[in-house]
């Protein structure tokens, strides 16, 4: 998604290349990625990871992304949530997620670092109809295989009465090195 400014300047561009300009202001600007979850998406009766539809960025080979996300969601405590990010064969990987207050302790939780693609990360839940906001932020290395780096989901313990959702204005964003 390119990031657009409304910049207006009474300065005539230059003959510096390397620097923005007036006339170049709105351009794409590689190396930042930035998307946004439009409709929530649920998973019901399965702990079988599955795409977090719009919440993925594009790797090139041999591209380092440093990324972050800011994940809207909501489940009951029996079945939870868990997170898991996937990335390209070769492509090397380390996140985490940092939440407010863990909702069946009321603690502040620690959670260790994942290092393998589609490594999930459990997530209690305060009960459906509460929306909690967890953050993810993590690096990957790709290699020379193409692909993306694609947020997952899950409930955690399969229930059938109960949905697991990622809600609508979820984002994820990322950094080209």
């Amino acid at each position: 998604m390119p990031i657009t400014h409304p910049f207006v300047s009474g300065k005539a561009d230059g003959g510096d290349a390397t620097e923005v300009r007036a006339s170049n202001w709105n351009a794409d600007h590689a190396g930042f990625a930035q998307v946004r979850k439009t409709a929530t998406q649920g998973v019901t009766n399965s702990t079988a990871l599955v795409d977090c539809t719009q919440l993925l960025i594009a790797l090139l080979a041999n591209e380092v992304w440093m990324f972050d996300a800011c994940i809207f969601f909501e489940a009951d405590t029996t079945p939870d949530i868990k997170f898991a990010f996937k990335v390209p064969a070769g492509a090397t990987l380390l996140w985490g997620i940092s939440e407010t207050v863990d909702a069946a302790t009321s603690n502040h939780p620690v959670y260790r670092a994942r290092s393998v693609s589609d490594d999930a990360q459990s997530i209690h839940a305060p009960g459906l109809g509460t929306a909690v906001p967890a953050h993810l932020m993590g690096t990957v290395v790709n290699g020379a295989t193409p692909g993306d780096l694609q947020l997952r989901f899950a409930q955690d313990v399969a229930d059938a009465g109960n949905p697991a959702n990622v809600l609508a204005q979820s984002w994820l964003r990322g950094f080209r090195e």
